[in-house]
Protein backbone atom coordinates (compact mmCIF):
# COMPACT_ATOMS: atom_id res chain seq x y z
CA UNK A 1 0.00 0.00 0.00
CA UNK A 2 1.47 3.33 -1.21
CA UNK A 3 1.80 6.12 1.51
CA UNK A 4 -0.23 9.53 0.25
CA UNK A 5 1.98 13.06 1.28
CA UNK A 6 0.61 16.17 0.14
CA UNK A 7 3.81 18.86 -1.10
CA UNK A 8 2.00 22.20 -0.74
CA UNK A 9 4.53 25.29 -1.27
CA UNK A 10 4.15 28.77 -2.39
CA UNK A 11 5.35 28.56 -6.16
CA UNK A 12 4.59 25.66 -8.23
CA UNK A 13 8.61 25.66 -9.46
CA UNK A 14 9.40 25.05 -6.01
CA UNK A 15 6.76 22.09 -5.30
CA UNK A 16 8.14 20.81 -8.56
CA UNK A 17 11.26 20.28 -7.92
CA UNK A 18 10.81 18.70 -4.45
CA UNK A 19 8.33 16.35 -5.60
CA UNK A 20 11.16 15.34 -8.22
CA UNK A 21 13.16 14.80 -5.59
CA UNK A 22 10.74 12.42 -3.63
CA UNK A 23 9.85 10.17 -6.14
CA UNK A 24 10.00 7.42 -4.52
CA UNK A 25 8.45 3.39 -4.63
CA UNK A 26 4.97 3.15 -3.02
CA UNK A 27 4.45 7.17 -2.30
CA UNK A 28 2.02 8.88 -4.19
CA UNK A 29 2.68 12.92 -3.86
CA UNK A 30 -0.74 15.24 -4.18
CA UNK A 31 1.27 18.61 -4.59
CA UNK A 32 -0.16 22.30 -4.52
CA UNK A 33 0.04 25.34 -4.20
CA UNK A 34 -3.39 26.62 -2.35
CA UNK A 35 -6.57 26.07 -0.79
CA UNK A 36 -8.17 24.64 -3.50
CA UNK A 37 -5.11 22.30 -3.99
CA UNK A 38 -5.77 21.47 -0.95
CA UNK A 39 -9.79 20.63 -1.09
CA UNK A 40 -9.19 18.61 -4.21
CA UNK A 41 -6.44 16.70 -2.85
CA UNK A 42 -8.85 15.07 0.06
CA UNK A 43 -11.26 12.95 -2.09
CA UNK A 44 -7.99 11.80 -4.10
CA UNK A 45 -6.25 10.54 -0.92
CA UNK A 46 -9.87 9.17 0.64
CA UNK A 47 -10.26 11.78 3.21
CA UNK A 48 -13.73 12.96 4.08
CA UNK A 49 -14.57 16.70 2.88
Amino acid sequence: MATTVLLLGLKGVVVDEARAHLDLPDLEILSGTGIDDVRDAGPRAGLAG
